[in-house]
């Protein structure tokens, strides 16, 4: 396969490199499990909009080929690769601040240099606190920047790190805002929380502490001003605070190294205090977030130049007024986000929940200010069990989307037809443990994972391929937490001896 013949190693939809790549009738190739639910949601093709059929798509094969052989180059270089050898960078930084650099940079690993868009971060003054494999893992998250390791150059520097990472083509949240002729629907600004959400419940329950949680480090892939699920960003530049341990400063007192820098308009009362950094301070920052992106923007505080004096501010109780564009449900949100006390504050689990209620809210209220109501409505329903139901109902029944959040921490988000759990669904349990796939009649398949799906397990490892009666078989493939990787054929739940590791 020739250079000119890829088009991409990453699907249009999900902006991640293929596992199974597809055609569709009108000639994209798509990943299969992703346009299948495109289709179900919308019928037609995300490129040229004629209607689409899900029993149409054809295997991509020649790409599969190649992206088979282009993960074997990239799986040997064991997450650091060669500047100049396996990668190369342009001269000029795309970006220079704060002894942050982002340079363009393409691959060399195979013989057509292709592969999927990159960037090569470099970070001056200061030494990695963590192996290469952490990146790996924290990549597994569909709304977390990729980073594919380490950038070794010759002669080694010392006094700087250099890191691999995925390119978002439309830059970041602020860029976006600020050149839309207007605010984004508030739909659309809730999917973007709720996916930021997502992200950083992932990094909290890694123990990774954000520290400078803003719209300038939102990046994204994916942009649409008035429909939320056309929408697609990811958390990037995480570990890069004073209150990050993913790095160290080589010279603790520089006040221009990336990591020694408290972004004091962005953060919390305890941290322009005392330096306290943790979960709840970038809870915080959430709240500063989701003024920014109301205020189409706008730095925050603008009207005060003085830093130390928004630090004060601050310390004594001042908070940012609510945006005209933002709801007074949303901006409740905000402010529990901006609440004093770090315990008054939710966890990012419970912000994802609130912040699903509400865009089920939005949602409903579009849906009855419309010229032709749908039979479909979003209602609040409590269970005398302890149990609720956050979304849409038809006669009575709970049928089309919706959250359910049972008694005993579990909760289940994705589609309801007539009462049951009927099609494309996530199941979280209480423990950590995690479902996504398909639903039959009220269950996973008679209350076992059926199907193609992707498990989650306690331990941190996940399974994405083919269940049948909640064993592992068929095609899949096994990534445990130490990085370790299995894909090929499974029977019965357990490897048959077919395939890679």
């Amino acid at each position: 396969m020739t250079a000119a013949s890829v088009i991409s190693l990453v699907c249009p939809l999900t902006n991640q490199i293929f596992r199974e790549p597809v055609i569709a009738e009108d000639g994209f190739t798509y990943e299969k499990d992703a346009i299948r639910e495109w289709i179900k949601e919308y019928h037609t093709s995300p490129k040229t909009k004629q209607e689409l059929k899900i029993d149409s798509f054809k295997p991509n094969t020649e790409l599969k080929s190649y992206l088979e052989n282009f993960g074997k180059a990239l799986v040997s270089k064991d997450h650091n690769f060669k500047l100049n050898t396996d990668v190369e960078k342009e001269r000029r930084a795309l970006f220079n601040s704060n002894g942050k650099s982002i340079f363009k940079a393409s691959w060399l690993l195979t013989k057509d240099k292709n592969g999927p868009p990159i960037v090569i971060l470099k970070l001056a003054g200061v030494r990695a606190q963590v192996e290469a494999t952490f990146y790996e893992k924290l990549a597994r998250h569909p709304h977390i920047l990729q980073t594919y390791g380490f950038v070794k150059q010759a002669p080694p520097d010392p006094n700087s790190v250099m890191l691999l990472q995925e390119y978002a083509p439309e830059g970041n949240l602020y860029e976006v805002l600020e050149d839309q002729p207007s605010i984004p629907t508030e739909s659309v600004l809730c999917e973007i929380f709720m996916q930021v959400s997502d992200a950083m419940k992932y990094l909290s329950h890694n123990n990774v502490i954000h520290g400078d949680l803003a719209c300038r480090n939102v990046l994204v892939f994916r942009f649409h001003h008035s429909e939320p699920k056309f929408n697609l960003v990811k958390v990037a530049d995480f570990g890069l605070s004073k209150g990050a341990s993913m790095y160290s400063a080589l010279n603790k007192s520089s006040s221009t190294t990336s990591v020694n820098i408290v972004p004091v308009r962005y953060a919390a009362p305890e941290v322009l205090a005392s330096n306290l950094f943790s979960m709840k301070s970038d809870i915080y920052s959430m709240g500063v977030l989701m003024w920014e992106a109301h205020s189409k923007g706008m730095f925050p505080w603008m009207k005060i130049e003085n830093d130390e004096e928004v630090r004060r501010n601050v310390i004594k109780g001042d908070r940012l007024s609510q945006p005209e564009s933002c709801s007074n449900n949303i901006w409740s949100i905000a402010l529990k986000c901006m609440s004093e006390k770090p315990e008054d504050r939710p966890n990012f689990s419970s912000l994802y929940q609130l912040l699903s209620e509400a865009a089920l809210k939005l949602k409903s209220s579009k849906n009855s200010t419309g010229k032709n109501p749908s039979q479909t409505v979003i209602q609040t329903i409590d269970y005398p069990s302890g149990s609720q139901y956050i979304g849409e109902m038809k006669d009575g029944k709970r049928h089309g989307k919706g959250v359910v959040i049972f008694e005993n921490g579990n909760r289940y988000e994705g589609q309801f037809f007539d009462g049951k759990r009927h099609g494309h669904g996530i199941f979280s349990y209480a423990n950590g443990r995690r479902y996504e796939g398909q639903f039959c009649n009220g269950e996973f398949h008679n209350d076992k994972f059926h199907g193609h799906g992707l498990a989650k397990y306690e331990i941190g490892d996940y399974y994405v391929g083919d269940f049948v009666k909640d064993k592992r078989h068929g095609r899949g493939a096994y990534m445990s937490v130490n990085s370790d990787r299995y894909e090929g054929i499974f029977e019965n739940g357990k490897l048959n001896g077919t395939g890679t590791i």
